[in-house]
């Protein structure tokens, strides 16, 4: 992978980080994209190969692009970790003209979602993509230009060529969430030298390795943006580094992360010591296996049930956290593939309600049509009267509810 698609990466996942507010943001494990439990589907592999598998998923996931350039109605990590997706198939497929074509748009379509919301777009300087190297001249009419990438990681100094410090603002407030003096540490409120024709001259924040990573953001702080970049940036101090990792880490949800360390030395059991003795046959041993096809014939078709109507892609069935959530439950359950329910129990399930859909007899059709009865209630004067209308309902109410759901197990053709 050259220098040049290696910045675009970089661009992009700036522009993706920093999608304006007008774009809702994912609330949800499992959102629109879910690009974090991004998988290919074993299938498409063997037909398409690696770059068509991984183009369909794209496809399936943001839209085809012939309807226009991609609108994103989501953002967070579901989406951002597309850069993740596309980085790792081109270092593979460096020259994939598919995967580079999406890597444009898709920088195309971040541009537009920030002039649709009259936002700037996130400063990252480096190199130029789309426009050819000026000549000396040109360059000395238009002004300095912007600092190249150093040599070397090791920086004398954090101040940036590029941007004007100024003094911090003094967090007055007595109450609510004050502002955090790490955050003061490892970031400047600054504004840039240069600006572009007809842009305004607002606030920035910029790492204070700026010099080298390039990395800023719009004013105020956002304490999650600054330390996730803080955590990762090589031209900090190891231990500015560490404590945005400790930061992050106390406002982690869930248990505390264990990490066993492996013993020194495997214990291996030595066969001539311990002999092995022979299996004794289990009498329970074909019980224990047809209860385990019941409920694996139960559970595989509720797990069906579920994906497809709540609209959850198959591939989570595949992420580790999903099957060790079954193996808590039912250690004595393994779940199918994404491929097998692609493959195998949607279609499956599709076909036999399909075939039931099409012998509906006429007048079960004809008896979910509901009755029009203007001012049924008012009209039931006697008891007889309301004895016969409660007759109809019920009637009327088996008909739609057979109705619904032979329409609601119909979506699974969808």
């Amino acid at each position: 992978m050259d220098g040049k698609t290696t910045a675009k990466l970089h661009k992009l996942r700036a522009y993706l980080e920093n999608l304006p507010d007008t774009i809702p943001i994912r609330t949800e494990v499992y959102g629109i994209y879910s690009f974090d439990f991004f998988n290919v589907d074993d299938e498409d592999m063997k037909d398409l190969g690696v770059e068509g598998a991984v183009n369909r998923q794209l496809e399936v996931r943001l839209g085809h692009r012939r309807d226009g350039p991609v609108v994103f109605r989501e953002r967070g990590p579901g989406l951002t970790e597309v850069v993740t997706v596309l980085e790792s198939h081109l270092t593979q497929l460096s020259g994939s003209v598919i995967l580079l074509k999406w890597l444009d748009d898709l920088i195309e379509a971040a541009i537009q979602a920030y002039q649709k919301a009259r936002c700037p777009l996130p400063n990252v300087p480096g190199i130029e993509l789309d426009t050819p190297a000026a000549s000396n001249d040109s360059a000395a009419s238009n002004g300095p230009t912007r600092t190249g990438k150093l040599d070397t990681k090791i920086l004398q100094s954090f101040e940036d060529p590029d941007y004007v410090d100024l003094p911090e603002i003094n967090d007055s407030r007595r109450s609510g969430g004050k502002l955090l003096p790490l955050l003061v540490k490892v970031s400047r409120r600054c504004q840039k030298k240069n600006y572009h024709d007809g842009e305004k001259q607002v606030d920035w924040i910029r790492c204070i390795g700026s010099r080298g990573c390039k990395m800023s953001w719009a004013y105020p702080r956002n304490r999650q943006r600054v330390l996730t970049h803080v955590s990762k940036c090589n031209w900090l101090p190891s231990e500015l580094r560490k404590a945005a990792l400790a930061q992050m880490s106390e406002n982690a949800v869930g248990p505390d992360a264990v990490i066993s360390e492996p013993s020194p030395t495997a214990t291996v059991a030595d066969s001539s010591q311990h002999p092995q003795a022979l299996p004794k046959k289990d009498l329970f041993q074909p019980f224990v296996r047809e209860g385990r096809r019941e409920l694996k014939e139960k559970v595989d078709y509720a797990l069906m049930q579920y994906i497809v109507c709540c609209g959850i892609p198959p591939s989570t069935v595949d992420v580790k956290e999903f099957k060790q959530m079954v193996s808590t439950l039912n250690n004595s359950y393994d779940p199918p593939s994404s491929s097998t329910l692609t493959s195998k129990l949607i279609p499956n399930e599709a076909a036999k309600l399909s075939l039931s859909t099409k012998n509906i007899p006429e007048d079960s059709v004809t008896a979910c049509r509901p009755r029009v009865r203007p001012n049924s209630f008012l009209a039931c004067t006697t008891p007889i009267h309301a004895l016969d209308m409660i007759n109809d309902i019920q009637l009327d109410s088996q008909a739609i509810q057979r109705c619904n759901q032979l329409s609601a197990d119909a979506c699974l053709n969808l």
